[in-house]
């Protein structure tokens, strides 16, 4: 019998800080606020942001007034989305219950002015919310 572990840490690249608080270069905030570790990374600066979650990546870069959504099927890389952020009219929260099992399910979603639709996470429902607010703060939906 063939056994085989993956071990991956979830700290954030320039050392080790609590739940929702920024690196000493306030580029990189792991966001969860359940006091579990958070599944979600956001990368900040003034002008760029990148969001890591799970096999999803989304970046929105002021300067060229891009947003670059990349997400994986499986093992394969799906085709980048790309997008002008000036196109997003709403980051929110949506939450389902899941048929089965009965637990909440929350997701952060990205809606397009065209009417396409873009989930990026799936947390808690605090975390879920911190994220939201950060991207919203972000693009400038208030």
């Amino acid at each position: 019998m063939i056994s085989i572990g993956v071990n991956l840490p979830l700290a954030a690249p320039r050392g080790s800080f609590a739940s929702g608080q920024a690196s000493s270069d306030n580029r990189y905030v792991e966001v969860g606020t359940s006091g579990v570790p958070a599944m979600t990374h956001i990368e900040e600066t003034p002008r760029r942001l990148t969001l890591k979650a799970g096999s999803t990546t989304l970046t929105l870069d002021k300067d060229s007034d891009k947003a670059t959504l990349q997400q994986k099927m499986l093992l394969w890389n799906k085709k980048p989305v790309e997008f002008a952020i000036a196109d997003i009219d709403d980051i929110a929260v949506k939450s389902d219950v899941d048929g089965l099992s009965g637990a909440a399910i929350h997701h952060g979603v990205l809606h397009k002015r065209t009417g396409e639709t873009f989930v990026l996470t799936t947390e808690e429902a605090r975390d879920a919310a911190e994220t939201v607010r950060k991207l919203r703060g972000f693009v400038g939906l208030s």
